[in-house]
């Protein structure tokens, strides 16, 4: 995914006559101007020291993904050496000499504890670094200069294209106003509150119509996830059957309704086991 597709997301071609090198510079991630970010390079903050023994913020990250989700059998994800680290195996050496890592491959207390004193960065990870501020400064400066060239456009007797900018700009801010009770969902749903993410997504869901109807595809996924959580199998189910049988031809709908039969497969199977246990 490139910077300007994860800053503003699913947009018209025509968003490429506003995406100027002016703009590129003072839009941010983690603070960062966009254009010192290279999409195929570590991150600038990647080495910062972040705890003793000289931990990284991208050793941050390894320690979480060891502890969450490593064992000898899993492939290593290939951000860690485009984002993170320039050498995986390197550095997990580094942090197993230094006792953050026991031999098993399990955290040591030091390395649970640089993990629990630095969990900001993993919230940030999982946000893909674009923070708050970020969010709401890069907003404005995109609008601004939506602004100024439908102005232009207008001055130069350039009328139908002033108003193609402007109801596109209309679109954006109905999708970003939509899109903002989503955010807080998955972040209760991530924080572990699973009923107050599910009650707020789906009283999100019958929002989501006309233009921005291809966003029902991401809250229903979260909906799901929700529901497993909460063992609400049969919800599970009825939310992604309901989005398989009425939203074909949306956005990547074939990506997601092969994810989501793989969802209702294991569902069924949870519900199963739920209903004979009772």
């Amino acid at each position: 995914m490139r910077i300007f597709d994860m800053l503003f997301g699913h947009k018209n071609e025509s968003d490429a006559s506003i995406k100027d090198m002016e703009l590129s510079k003072k839009i941010t991630i983690n603070n960062y101007p966009v254009d010192e970010i290279n999409d195929d390079d570590l991150y600038p903050w990647s080495n910062q020291v972040v705890y003793r023994n000289d931990v990284t913020i991208g050793n941050i990250i390894m320690l979480w993904w060891l502890d969450k989700y490593w064992d000898k059998e899993k492939t290593i994800p290939s951000y860690f050496e485009k984002k993170y680290v320039k050498n995986f195996k390197i550095e997990r050496r580094k942090l197993t000499y230094r006792g953050f890592i026991k031999q098993s491959g399990e955290l040591t207390d030091l390395g649970q504890a640089a993990l629990s004193n630095n969990y900001e960065y993993i919230d940030k990870h999982r946000n893909n670094w674009i923070t708050a501020e970020d969010k709401e400064r890069n907003s404005a400066l995109h609008y601004s200069q939506m602004e100024n060239v439908a102005k232009q456009d207008e001055l130069w007797g350039m009328h139908d294209h002033a108003k193609e900018l402007n109801q596109q700009m209309s679109d954006e801010k109905e999708r970003d106003a939509l899109l903002k009770p989503y955010f807080e969902a998955e972040k209760l749903g991530k924080q572990g509150d699973s009923q107050r993410s599910l009650d707020i997504l789906q009283q999100l869901l019958p929002r989501l119509n006309g233009k921005n109807r291809y966003l029902r595809a991401f809250v229903i996924e979260r909906i799901a996830i929700d529901s497993r959580k909460l063992k609400k199998y049969d919800s599970e189910i009825h939310y992604l059957n309901e989005y398989i049988i009425k939203e074909k031809g949306q956005y990547r709908y074939t990506e997601y309704k092969e994810k989501f039969f793989k969802r209702i497969a294991k569902a069924t199977q949870l519900l199963d086991k739920q209903r004979s246990s009772n």
